[in-house]
């Protein structure tokens, strides 16, 4: 501005759900449920910086807001000047990541009767358990003789495992393992994902998994060729010529 501002208050209301309080600018005190700064002048083109430090409550729960603002008055204004800042939203909840991988147990190329097994990893990215937490995955047809494993259920083609609780900073590993079936053509691709849920926080959906199988299929033309001066049809003492050709 053009002048100074003489007498300068700056008070800011604590929102509710807050724990201990740091005043970090010096001069400032709490009167009640505001922080309060008093400057004698500020000079015309000057600044001046308040810093508190909040912490949010124990026992603040999910979805709480956080309500920021400031009233600053001085010599000569007619009322305060409030100025709002941005809400602060809290965030209690579990935050589920899901991972899903593959092991060919039989090794190398995959082919009908080989043995695959997937395992599915769940973590808890969150600041709050997962209650009653749900990993499903629904395996395709070309997958057969499905063996669930880490206590996996299965019903049809899909295998689901429960989890009591699974606590914020942890994971869990489950497993399940399947054939592939007679007749996955050579050269293509079994696509599948895993999903989770629990009674707290979002559904999850793992990335999607592709198993290429890949086989050797080979292609067999038998010729057969008389040799000069026989011809055919063949008569005793002929001679011919037989090639075998294979392409994979």
């Amino acid at each position: 501005g053009k002048a100074a501002a003489d007498n300068l208050t700056v008070t800011v209301p604590l929102p509710a759900k807050i724990g201990q309080l740091q005043i970090v600018t010096a001069g400032g005190v709490q009167q009640g449920n505001n922080v309060v700064w008093a400057l004698a002048s500020l000079p015309a083109g000057g600044s001046a910086k308040f810093i508190a430090k909040i912490a949010v409550a124990a026992d603040a729960k999910d979805g709480d807001v956080l309500a920021f603002s400031a009233a600053l008055n001085a010599l000569g204004l007619s009322e305060p000047k409030v100025v709002v800042g941005p809400p602060a939203t809290v965030v209690v909840r579990p935050i589920l990541k899901l991972t899903k991988t593959y092991e060919d147990l039989t090794g190398k190329h995959l082919f009908p009767g080989d043995t695959v097994r997937f395992t599915i990893v769940a973590a808890n990215v969150g600041n709050a358990a997962a209650p009653n937490l749900v990993i499903t995955d629904a395996l395709p047809a070309a997958l057969v003789a499905v063996e669930p494993e880490s206590g996996g259920t299965l019903s049809g083609q899909t295998v689901t495992w429960t989890v009591p609780s699974l606590p914020a900073g942890q994971q869990v590993s489950v497993a399940v393992r399947g054939k592939i079936a007679a007749g996955v053509p050579s050269g293509s691709t079994i696509v599948n994902t895993a999903s989770c849920k629990a009674d707290a926080g979002d559904p999850a959906t793992s990335n999607q998994l592709s198993v290429p199988v890949l086989y050797p299929t080979l292609d067999v033309v038998l010729g057969l060729a008389p040799e000069a001066p026989a011809k055919l049809p063949l008569e005793p003492g002929d001679t011919v010529t037989l090639q075998l050709q294979l392409t994979a």
